[in-house]
């Protein structure tokens, strides 16, 4: 089979995005991973109820705890970035790092223990973080609404399927 059509095979070679955030309010880098399919499914799992409504306590914090990772050189930010002298583990021309790497680059900066205190603290971080990792793992707001159709979840739903008979 010629590989360039081998869609199984590109799938799973394929590696998550990953991309560098800074923190407005930490005042901190972090690299944002998009979510596998588990964790996305996890995810959706946790944060919608039967009815379909959305746990926002756990929304935004559970985002945080499932893709924020310690800043990974292997993804810096762009030069232009104001922040960008500040990213650990930047590497000049030759390759050789100006500033210390994170000891913990591309590891999870949170456990799911962390959450409840976590959602204590800043708002506008986790949304900065959520919003970034709702983007590349597609689950925005507007993501979420569509999410509850398959799962049979709005009337208008409900409506449509019990006409297929």
């Amino acid at each position: 089979m010629n590989d360039s059509f081998d869609i199984a095979k590109i799938a799973l070679e394929t590696e998550l995005i990953r991309e560098p955030v800074y923190v407005d309010r930490w005042k901190k880098w972090v690299t944002v991973q998009e979510l596998s399919g588990t964790e996305r499914g996890e995810y959706l799992g946790q944060c919608m109820d039967k009815e379909g409504n959305v746990n926002f306590k756990k929304l935004n914090p559970l985002m945080a705890v499932t893709s924020a990772r310690h800043p990974d050189p292997d993804f810096p930010p762009s030069p232009d970035h104001p922040h960008y002298l500040e990213f650990p583990g930047l590497k000049d021309e030759s390759g050789n790092y100006t500033s210390n790497p994170d000891p913990d680059a591309g590891e999870l900066c949170f456990n799911r223990s962390q959450m409840g205190p976590l959602n204590k603290k800043s708002g506008a971080a986790l949304e900065q973080i959520a919003q970034v990792a709702g983007r590349l793992s597609a689950l925005r707001p507007e993501d979420i609404e569509k999410k509850k159709k398959p799962l049979g979840i709005t009337e208008d739903w409900e409506k449509e399927d019990s006409t297929d008979e």
